[in-house]
């Protein structure tokens, strides 16, 4: 908890910092409908300062990649949304932040990448799932 506690703080400096001097524009296009999720191919997602992120469920954890290439640990790992939510999991939540204080658990486990594109989180396998075409 008391690391939790220190990356919100951190977080939190940081959201001021990126929300200075940071724009985001895109409108939070329709979520797809409830049964129309399948499992994510590469399971990769495109983060701020284009990093990508993909959970890695045998260690389960998240890790990311600046080339695509070369995946490293990320732990306390915070990515934004199209709209500049901040997004994190944490003890097998999807949580997000929007006001740099507090956390709150995403109910319905989605959120669109700085691309626009849907993903959802699977608490249950800890699998990231997309929609069906």
């Amino acid at each position: 908890m008391k690391t939790f506690l220190t990356f919100a703080l951190i977080l939190s400096v940081h959201i001021s910092f990126i929300s200075a001097h940071t724009a985001f524009n895109g409108p939070e296009k329709p979520a797809p409908i409830k049964n129309s999720w399948v499992k994510s191919e590469k399971g990769i997602w495109l983060g701020n300062y284009n990093t990508r992120y993909k959970i890695d469920k045998k260690n389960n954890a998240v890790k990311f990649s600046v080339n695509g290439t070369r995946w490293r640990k990320a732990s306390d790992a915070v990515w934004q949304d199209q709209q500049g939510r901040w997004f994190c999991i944490y003890e097998g939540k999807l949580m997000y932040n929007s006001d740099g204080k507090n956390w709150t658990e995403v109910p319905d486990n989605k959120w669109q990448d700085l691309t626009g594109k849907w993903y959802r989180f699977d608490s249950a396998t800890h699998e990231l799932e997309e929609p069906a075409l």
